[in-house]
């Protein structure tokens, strides 16, 4: 007990104590005048999930937030079983430096980058248009597909470093093994490889759905007033509006409901590694 209290008194002043005073202010009125009783109410709630405007910024930001975690397995796992396959520790020390190397730049910085890139007569538009794909500019910016396209590049070094860690554990003997029970190499990724990689899997999904739930920057430069999520909704709120109530109701709401859908998510990897 005495080893654990430092980091649970750590937590509790930074974490818990904060997150109770949000939780406070989402049942409360607006902040009450001095010598004034709090009022406490669940209107802010009912507005959240009754108002057609909030319930689609809330919606909109968990497809988005799903979107980017699925897509991003998808491009970090080749990316990381190719890190970990490599016997050249020099070129596998340099993959993991070209990985990590975007979070040595300001976000703004690569969302930006992603405007150039993604813009009417950037690079994207124009090689569609070479190739014969496209007859005039696809709209790419001030749009969900902008948005999740920056947030996808933005999280890759999270998930790719969670997925590497988990498939070095795998003892390669077991993959021998299935060799020699005559499975295939889709088999054995199947059946051992990916199975055995499921702590990589969830840590990583985690991260990037916790981190794009929360994204500010990238969806207010690359969004528009129709593609608002939930972060530049409380920014709205608060600074634009000087509100605390309802931005504390949105922000309790994201957290329960992360919370819900990782705990099933866990269980259903943690099932299927099994």
């Amino acid at each position: 007990m005495l080893l654990v209290a430092p980091a649970t008194i750590f937590l509790a002043l930074l974490f818990v104590l904060p997150g109770l005073r949000i939780l406070s202010f989402s049942v409360m009125q607006e902040r009450p005048s001095a010598g004034e009783s709090p009022v406490w109410t669940l209107d802010h709630y009912e507005k959240l999930f009754t108002q057609p405007l909030y319930r689609s910024i809330m919606t909109r930001t968990f497809k988005i937030a799903f979107m980017v975690t699925i897509v991003n397995l998808l491009v970090s796992y080749p990316i990381a079983l190719g890190i970990v396959r490599i016997r050249n520790s020099w070129i596998r020390a340099f993959l993991v430096f070209a990985v990590i190397s975007p979070l040595l730049t300001s976000i703004i910085v690569r969302t930006y980058g992603w405007m150039v890139i993604l813009s009417d007569r950037g690079p994207v538009n124009r090689f569609m248009m070479w190739l014969g794909v496209i007859d005039e500019p696809y709209r790419m910016l001030y749009n969900e597909l902008g948005v999740t396209i920056a947030l996808v590049q933005v999280f890759v070094p999270f998930m790719v470093l969670s997925l590497v860690s988990a498939i070095q554990t795998i003892d390669p003997s077991l993959e021998q093994a299935a060799a020699s029970l005559r499975a295939n190499r889709l088999q054995t990724f199947l059946k051992v490889t990916l199975p055995l990689s499921a702590p990589g899997i969830v840590t990583g999904s985690v991260l990037v759905f916790i981190l794009t739930l929360g994204s500010f920057v990238t969806p207010v430069l690359l969004g528009s007033a129709r593609t608002m999520m939930a972060a530049v909704l409380i920014r709205d709120q608060i600074l634009g509006l000087f509100v605390w109530s309802f931005p504390a109701a949105v922000t309790t709401v994201l957290l329960v409901a992360t919370l819900v859908l990782l705990l099933i998510y866990g269980r259903i990897v943690r099932r299927w590694s099994m």
